[in-house]
């Protein structure tokens, strides 16, 4: 949920106070994540989805990352089939086959977290490489997040992994830092060469972001001055985590449970 940009300022680091707090508020995404999953059935509009979303984000003591972010008036990005970010939820009702990306996040004493997952509407089965492939750069980029590594690093991996397996990376947009904001440098493209860009240090909390096409790799924004659709209606998809780069392996404080 970030544009392209010069983002150069320095990247902040987490004490083990902070970090704590970091894991709270990816706790609570990580739960609603998983209860997400489970209420998108056919039928339930995106709307109705978002409200759930802000429910439970305030009955557990957070707020809701997006809603007011720039002015986006929703809790949840709701993104069916070839729109690729930042579409609203509304009256569009989920069906058979329907391939749904949620992006959330939840603030938590003062700090953030932001997720993502792409998945098929009552069809498990449908689009399984598709995502696969989305769902492995994210992990090999995770493991990209450890001190002495770079940024360009993440970028390489997530990049190699989905074109090797015949997809595009998005271009227009990129990961972020988070912390006690939610963009903060540095940026995190999906594409570009290793040992590039900032080093990682331990500490630093990264929104770590894959998000590729079906087919090609071009995207343009609708009417409404927020939703990313691909321009040659291929299927898009989004996986994200939140991490914090550690000294010998990172930490995903929004990872799903079991």
């Amino acid at each position: 949920m970030y544009n392209v940009s010069a983002m150069k300022e320095e990247i902040p680091i987490l004490n083990q106070e902070e970090i704590i707090k970091m894991m709270r508020a990816g706790a609570i995404a990580a739960e609603l994540k998983t209860l997400l999953t489970q209420k998108s059935q056919l039928g339930i509009t995106t709307r109705e989805l978002d409200q759930f979303a802000e429910n439970f984000i305030l009955e557990n003591g957070a707020k809701p990352a997006f809603k007011g972010f720039q002015g986006y008036p929703f809790t949840l990005v709701t993104c069916v089939n070839e729109e690729v970010v930042h579409a609203m939820p509304g009256s569009r009702s989920l069906k058979t086959g329907d391939l749904l990306t949620i992006d959330l996040g939840g603030i938590a004493e003062g700090f953030y977290s932001d997720t993502a997952l792409t998945f098929v509407i009552n069809e498990p089965q449908k689009e399984k490489r598709f995502l696969e492939a989305g769902q492995m750069a994210l992990n090999k980029a995770i493991s990209q997040c450890i001190e002495g590594k770079y940024v360009g690093d993440i970028s390489h991996v997530i990049q190699t992994t989905v074109e090797d397996a015949g997809y595009s990376v998005v271009r227009m947009f990129t990961g972020h830092g988070v912390g006690r904001n939610l963009h903060q440098p540095p940026e995190i493209p999906c594409w570009g060469p290793p040992h590039t860009g900032p080093e990682l240090k331990e500490g630093m909390g990264l929104a770590v972001e894959v998000m590729y096409t079906k087919g090609s790799s071009d995207v343009k924004i609708l009417e409404d001055g927020w939703t990313a659709i691909t321009t040659d209606g291929s299927l898009s998809a989004m996986f994200e985590e939140t991490v914090i780069v550690g000294r010998r392996e990172p930490q995903i404080t929004t990872r799903i449970k079991g």
